[in-house]
């Protein structure tokens, strides 16, 4: 008499198919192994993304702590020139603070020692406990000297960081403010050219995921070329020349302040073509 072991192997051996041929049979015990195999898979997959178990919290917490949330970050703004090309608006590279309000310390002591470092009342940060959303701004588009006076957050950045954001600046500073308009800390155009060809001067903003490294901190990716004008939008220029413009605004503030008006206007237009210069 065969023990059980050595009629399985001499089930399965391929010189002894000879002595007992039956396909069907054989081709059965396979299909129903395979089978078995793919209904102990689906078990496990229900078993750790369907049902309460220890393991899938686990999971679901690894998950979290890899994947914070998503952002949508403006991408530089199309230059705007004068008819000569010289510079009226740009954008420039700015750093910007956000928080993960759901990670935030809940200790009075060490928030306070937050706020007074990254220079925003305690008062709005206790108030972010209660926000909904995950991201939050505390400070946009700082300039380089209140950078440097926040100093470093590298022992909070497991809720704090900082991310590259386009800045929009005016060279000419008040030369044609009132023609140009300006933007708001979203990139968008508010007032002036920059809100009238707002379309023409931007492009779709960048959905960036902020995630966690393996030291537990918070990384964000920037959009491209965040520091440099947009290198795939042309520039807009004008008509008007920053010159005239100049000559015309200092001409008319003497002249008002002389006569004692509340206010002016004045229009330079070259007659030959109908451009206008100055305004």
């Amino acid at each position: 008499n065969l023990s059980l072991f050595q009629k399985i192997k001499d089930y399965f051996n391929p010189n002894k198919i000879k002595i007992n041929v039956n396909f069907q049979k054989r081709a059965f015990v396979m299909s129903a192994l395979f089978f078995i195999a793919l209904v102990t898979i689906l078990i496990r997959y229900a078993w750790l993304t369907v049902f309460p178990t220890e393991l899938r919290t686990k999971l679901l917490a690894t998950g979290t702590r890899q994947f914070e949330t998503s952002v949508t970050l403006s991408k530089p703004r199309a230059t705007i020139t004068d008819r000569n090309g010289k510079v009226l608006a740009v954008s420039v590279s700015s750093t910007s603070l956000f928080i993960l309000t759901r990670k935030m310390p809940k200790d009075e002591e060490t928030l306070k020692k937050v706020a007074k470092q990254i220079k925003v009342p305690y008062q709005d940060l206790e108030a972010l406990k209660k926000e909904k959303k995950n991201f939050v701004w505390l400070r946009r588009q700082m300039t380089q000297t209140e950078l440097n006076e926040m100093g470093s957050i590298k022992k909070w950045r497991n809720f704090l960081e900082t991310v590259d954001e386009p800045k929009r600046i005016y060279p000419e500073k008040d030369v044609a403010a009132q023609l140009i308009g300006f933007v708001g800390a979203d990139g968008s155009g508010l007032e002036g050219v920059e809100k009238i060809y707002n379309t023409r001067l931007t492009e779709k903003p960048t959905k960036v995921d902020a995630r966690r490294d393996a030291r537990g901190c918070v990384v964000i990716d920037t959009p491209n070329s965040a520091s440099k004008p947009s290198q795939t939008l042309p520039n807009l220029r004008l008509s008007i020349d920053l010159s005239i413009q100049q000559f015309a605004q200092d001409a008319l503030r003497d002249g008002a302040v002389r006569s004692k008006a509340k206010g002016g206007s004045a229009v330079v237009i070259d007659v030959t073509s109908g451009e206008l210069l100055a305004i």
